[in-house]
């Protein structure tokens, strides 16, 4: 009956193993995913900050350009503006149509590069919060195992009691056997002892009744 139970006992406890090798594994898995995340997070903020430079870049690139016409505008106004009007009128509207397109463009690229970033943005929370939530299971899971553990433990430390406990009466029962090996064979001799003595008395019995 006490085996049947230390078995029950080891069976539960190889169960109990396997639980918590399984959690030990999707443990190792969400630490691997958060890890991913988090490499998905950094190159999201390297390419925004790479963004945001080149978008420093095109204004850069935009105040030079003013800059120039500034200075064509300046050049042709001393130059040319006495002398011929009509050439000045030219590259003043020149001018105009370089700047309004210039314009248009950053103003276009400015419009996808905020789209861009405003997807990046929403694609960075939902990862942050993905990761916040993973974090919330790794923790859940570390608990769980804390838990199988203890319990483990203490299962771990009934099987050993019970097996102490047979080991135990296994070394009574053994040294009980002994004893009443011990006992039989007194029994036994005493008894042909008996016999013995039985067979003497009827001896003796018989040689008095033969000499009356």
């Amino acid at each position: 009956m006490l085996e049947e139970q230390v078995e029950k006992k080891r069976k539960k406890n190889e169960e109990l193993n396997k639980i918590i090798a399984q959690q030990a594994a999707e443990l190792t898995e969400s630490k691997n995913l958060i890890a991913d995340k988090n490499a998905e997070i950094q190159n999201l903020i390297k390419n925004s900050a790479k963004e945001d430079q080149t978008e420093s870049k095109i204004i850069s690139q935009a105040a030079e350009i003013q800059k120039l016409e500034t200075w064509i505008t300046n050049l042709t106004t001393m130059s040319h503006v006495q002398s011929d009007p009509v050439r000045f009128l030219t590259i003043e509207k020149e001018l105009a149509r370089v700047s309004s397109e210039l314009k248009a463009f950053e103003e276009a690229e400015l419009k996808k590069e905020n789209e861009r970033l405003k997807d990046q943005k929403e694609l960075l929370e939902a990862m942050l919060q993905s990761k916040k939530k993973l974090e919330e299971q790794v923790e859940e899971a570390n608990k769980k195992i804390e838990e199988l553990s203890l319990l483990l433990k203490e299962k771990n430390d009934k099987i050993e009691a019970i097996t102490q406990k047979i080991q135990e009466q296994s070394a009574n029962l053994k040294e009980a056997r002994h004893l009443m090996s011990c006992s039989l064979s007194l029994i036994d001799i005493q008894k042909d002892k008996i016999e013995a003595q039985q067979e003497e008395i009827a001896k003796l019995l018989k040689g008095s009744e033969t000499v009356q």
